[in-house]
Protein backbone atom coordinates (compact mmCIF):
# COMPACT_ATOMS: atom_id res chain seq x y z
CA UNK A 1 0.00 0.00 0.00
CA UNK A 2 3.02 2.29 0.91
CA UNK A 3 4.39 1.64 -2.57
CA UNK A 4 1.03 2.59 -4.14
CA UNK A 5 1.13 5.68 -2.45
CA UNK A 6 4.78 6.26 -3.28
CA UNK A 7 3.47 6.12 -6.91
CA UNK A 8 0.74 8.40 -6.82
CA UNK A 9 2.76 10.97 -5.27
CA UNK A 10 5.49 10.84 -7.83
CA UNK A 11 2.81 10.97 -10.79
CA UNK A 12 1.62 13.86 -9.08
CA UNK A 13 4.58 15.49 -8.90
CA UNK A 14 5.74 14.61 -12.40
CA UNK A 15 2.13 16.30 -13.65
CA UNK A 16 2.77 19.22 -11.82
CA UNK A 17 6.28 19.28 -12.95
CA UNK A 18 5.41 18.92 -16.76
CA UNK A 19 2.76 21.51 -16.49
CA UNK A 20 5.35 24.13 -14.96
CA UNK A 21 7.54 23.24 -17.47
CA UNK A 22 5.19 23.55 -20.50
CA UNK A 23 3.39 26.97 -19.31
CA UNK A 24 7.60 28.35 -18.47
CA UNK A 25 7.82 27.23 -22.15
CA UNK A 26 4.67 29.18 -23.47
CA UNK A 27 5.05 31.96 -21.38
CA UNK A 28 9.07 32.32 -22.56
CA UNK A 29 8.42 32.02 -26.25
CA UNK A 30 5.70 34.55 -25.78
CA UNK A 31 7.69 37.23 -24.05
CA UNK A 32 10.90 36.59 -26.56
CA UNK A 33 8.67 36.93 -29.38
CA UNK A 34 8.42 40.20 -31.66
CA UNK A 35 5.21 40.92 -33.20
CA UNK A 36 3.40 39.52 -35.10
CA UNK A 37 4.27 36.46 -34.00
CA UNK A 38 3.97 34.44 -37.07
CA UNK A 39 6.66 36.59 -39.52
CA UNK A 40 9.48 35.94 -36.95
CA UNK A 41 12.09 33.60 -37.76
CA UNK A 42 12.54 30.97 -35.29
CA UNK A 43 15.75 31.66 -32.74
CA UNK A 44 17.40 28.62 -32.20
CA UNK A 45 19.77 30.14 -29.66
CA UNK A 46 17.00 31.67 -27.78
CA UNK A 47 14.91 28.31 -27.59
CA UNK A 48 18.05 26.82 -26.58
CA UNK A 49 18.35 29.00 -23.71
CA UNK A 50 14.85 29.25 -22.96
CA UNK A 51 13.95 24.80 -22.49
CA UNK A 52 17.65 25.07 -20.43
CA UNK A 53 16.36 27.46 -18.04
CA UNK A 54 12.84 25.40 -18.37
CA UNK A 55 14.78 22.60 -17.20
CA UNK A 56 17.09 23.75 -14.52
CA UNK A 57 13.68 25.09 -12.48
CA UNK A 58 12.76 21.86 -13.22
CA UNK A 59 15.41 20.05 -11.69
CA UNK A 60 15.67 22.85 -8.56
CA UNK A 61 12.38 21.92 -8.03
CA UNK A 62 12.43 17.94 -8.59
CA UNK A 63 15.88 17.41 -5.83
CA UNK A 64 14.50 18.49 -2.86
CA UNK A 65 10.76 17.28 -3.01
CA UNK A 66 12.17 14.22 -4.22
CA UNK A 67 14.26 13.94 -1.00
CA UNK A 68 11.48 15.19 0.66
CA UNK A 69 9.19 12.33 -1.06
CA UNK A 70 11.56 9.82 -0.03
CA UNK A 71 12.08 10.81 3.41
CA UNK A 72 8.45 10.95 4.17
CA UNK A 73 8.21 7.56 2.74
CA UNK A 74 10.92 6.03 4.92
CA UNK A 75 9.73 7.67 8.17
CA UNK A 76 6.60 5.93 7.46
CA UNK A 77 7.67 2.53 6.85
CA UNK A 78 10.05 2.72 9.52
CA UNK A 79 6.73 4.23 11.75
CA UNK A 80 5.10 1.06 10.78
CA UNK A 81 7.59 -1.59 11.06
CA UNK A 82 8.46 0.26 14.90
CA UNK A 83 4.91 -0.48 15.89
CA UNK A 84 4.26 -3.78 14.18
CA UNK A 85 7.39 -4.80 16.38
CA UNK A 86 5.95 -2.87 19.57
CA UNK A 87 2.79 -4.80 19.40
CA UNK A 88 3.74 -7.94 19.29
CA UNK A 89 6.20 -7.73 22.18
CA UNK A 90 3.21 -5.89 24.16
CA UNK A 91 0.98 -8.96 23.38
CA UNK A 92 3.87 -11.43 24.29
CA UNK A 93 3.82 -9.55 27.62
CA UNK A 94 0.19 -9.90 27.89
CA UNK A 95 0.08 -13.40 27.00
CA UNK A 96 2.58 -13.98 29.81
CA UNK A 97 0.49 -12.17 32.40
CA UNK A 98 -2.41 -14.56 31.35
CA UNK A 99 -0.18 -17.29 32.66
CA UNK A 100 0.58 -15.96 35.58
CA UNK A 101 -2.83 -14.63 36.60
CA UNK A 102 -3.93 -18.48 36.47
CA UNK A 103 -1.78 -19.24 39.04
CA UNK A 104 -2.13 -15.92 41.19
CA UNK A 105 -3.67 -16.15 44.57
CA UNK A 106 -3.07 -14.54 47.71
CA UNK A 107 -5.07 -17.41 49.72
CA UNK A 108 -1.66 -18.94 50.51
CA UNK A 109 0.13 -16.36 52.04
CA UNK A 110 0.87 -12.48 51.36
CA UNK A 111 4.90 -13.56 50.71
CA UNK A 112 4.03 -15.83 47.66
CA UNK A 113 0.92 -13.15 46.35
CA UNK A 114 3.62 -10.31 46.73
CA UNK A 115 6.05 -12.14 44.41
CA UNK A 116 3.81 -12.95 41.86
CA UNK A 117 2.13 -9.03 42.22
CA UNK A 118 6.33 -7.71 41.81
CA UNK A 119 6.30 -9.93 38.65
CA UNK A 120 3.25 -8.82 37.22
CA UNK A 121 3.45 -5.24 37.76
CA UNK A 122 6.68 -5.32 36.41
CA UNK A 123 5.53 -7.02 33.22
CA UNK A 124 2.62 -3.89 33.02
CA UNK A 125 5.51 -0.79 33.35
CA UNK A 126 7.01 -2.72 30.14
CA UNK A 127 3.81 -2.74 28.30
CA UNK A 128 2.91 0.44 29.59
CA UNK A 129 6.42 1.72 27.85
CA UNK A 130 6.14 0.02 24.81
CA UNK A 131 2.13 1.21 24.48
CA UNK A 132 3.52 4.85 25.11
CA UNK A 133 5.68 4.39 22.55
CA UNK A 134 3.23 3.52 19.89
CA UNK A 135 2.81 6.12 16.78
CA UNK A 136 -0.88 6.59 16.59
CA UNK A 137 -0.69 6.85 12.60
CA UNK A 138 -3.83 5.61 11.86
CA UNK A 139 -7.35 4.36 13.70
CA UNK A 140 -5.77 0.69 14.14
CA UNK A 141 -2.68 2.03 15.87
CA UNK A 142 -4.74 4.32 18.05
CA UNK A 143 -7.57 1.31 19.31
CA UNK A 144 -4.90 -0.96 19.89
CA UNK A 145 -3.37 1.54 22.48
CA UNK A 146 -6.45 2.44 24.15
CA UNK A 147 -7.44 -1.16 24.44
CA UNK A 148 -3.57 -1.73 26.17
CA UNK A 149 -4.77 1.08 28.52
CA UNK A 150 -8.14 -0.11 29.15
CA UNK A 151 -6.16 -4.05 29.75
CA UNK A 152 -3.69 -2.39 31.81
CA UNK A 153 -6.46 -0.83 34.41
CA UNK A 154 -8.13 -4.20 34.53
CA UNK A 155 -4.59 -6.04 35.35
CA UNK A 156 -4.55 -3.33 38.69
CA UNK A 157 -7.89 -4.05 39.67
CA UNK A 158 -7.63 -7.80 39.09
CA UNK A 159 -4.44 -7.37 41.64
CA UNK A 160 -6.61 -5.47 43.88
CA UNK A 161 -9.23 -7.95 44.09
CA UNK A 162 -6.96 -10.64 45.41
CA UNK A 163 -5.34 -8.78 47.73
CA UNK A 164 -8.70 -7.93 49.19
CA UNK A 165 -9.72 -11.75 48.89
CA UNK A 166 -6.39 -12.42 50.73
CA UNK A 167 -7.13 -10.46 53.97
CA UNK A 168 -10.39 -11.97 53.40
CA UNK A 169 -8.92 -15.54 53.41
CA UNK A 170 -6.84 -14.71 56.61
CA UNK A 171 -10.02 -12.99 58.72
CA UNK A 172 -11.77 -16.38 57.69
CA UNK A 173 -8.71 -18.62 59.26
CA UNK A 174 -8.39 -16.89 62.23
CA UNK A 175 -12.32 -16.97 63.02
CA UNK A 176 -12.26 -20.70 62.42
CA UNK A 177 -10.21 -21.27 65.24
CA UNK A 178 -12.73 -19.35 67.18
CA UNK A 179 -16.62 -20.95 67.85
CA UNK A 180 -17.78 -18.25 68.97
CA UNK A 181 -20.98 -16.55 67.57
CA UNK A 182 -19.80 -13.49 66.46
CA UNK A 183 -16.85 -15.20 64.73
CA UNK A 184 -19.06 -18.03 63.08
CA UNK A 185 -21.06 -14.61 61.71
CA UNK A 186 -17.96 -12.93 61.30
CA UNK A 187 -16.54 -15.47 58.99
CA UNK A 188 -19.57 -15.98 57.38
CA UNK A 189 -19.74 -12.30 56.33
CA UNK A 190 -16.02 -12.83 55.18
CA UNK A 191 -16.76 -15.44 52.72
CA UNK A 192 -19.84 -13.86 50.94
CA UNK A 193 -17.60 -10.45 50.49
CA UNK A 194 -14.65 -13.37 49.63
CA UNK A 195 -17.24 -14.68 46.88
CA UNK A 196 -18.39 -11.37 45.27
CA UNK A 197 -14.61 -10.43 44.43
CA UNK A 198 -13.45 -13.95 43.07
CA UNK A 199 -16.51 -13.59 40.92
CA UNK A 200 -15.75 -10.22 39.91
CA UNK A 201 -12.00 -10.92 39.42
CA UNK A 202 -13.40 -13.75 37.45
CA UNK A 203 -15.31 -11.64 35.20
CA UNK A 204 -12.27 -8.93 34.85
CA UNK A 205 -10.13 -12.12 33.48
CA UNK A 206 -12.64 -13.72 31.28
CA UNK A 207 -12.78 -10.21 29.79
CA UNK A 208 -9.04 -10.01 29.17
CA UNK A 209 -8.52 -13.58 27.91
CA UNK A 210 -11.29 -12.52 25.35
CA UNK A 211 -9.84 -9.10 24.52
CA UNK A 212 -6.46 -10.91 24.14
CA UNK A 213 -7.49 -13.48 22.23
CA UNK A 214 -9.12 -10.64 19.63
CA UNK A 215 -6.17 -8.20 19.51
CA UNK A 216 -3.76 -8.32 16.51
CA UNK A 217 -0.31 -6.95 15.84
CA UNK A 218 -0.53 -3.52 14.01
CA UNK A 219 0.16 -4.38 9.90
CA UNK A 220 2.70 -3.09 7.81
CA UNK A 221 0.66 -3.12 5.13
CA UNK A 222 -2.44 -0.87 6.87
CA UNK A 223 -2.93 2.75 6.24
Amino acid sequence: MSKKNLKDKIRQVGFWTFSGVFWYLVISFFLLSDYPIQDQPFNGKDAYMVVKDALGLAAAFLAPVAAFMLFQDWREQHTKISNDQLSRKIITDLKEIECLLNYLTARNGQDKFLIQQSRILEIIHQITIANNDLYTVNKSAEDFKNTVIGIRKDFISILMLESNIGVLSEQIAKNSENESKESKNASKNASIKMEALSNQRCGLQENFKQVLVDLKPLSITED
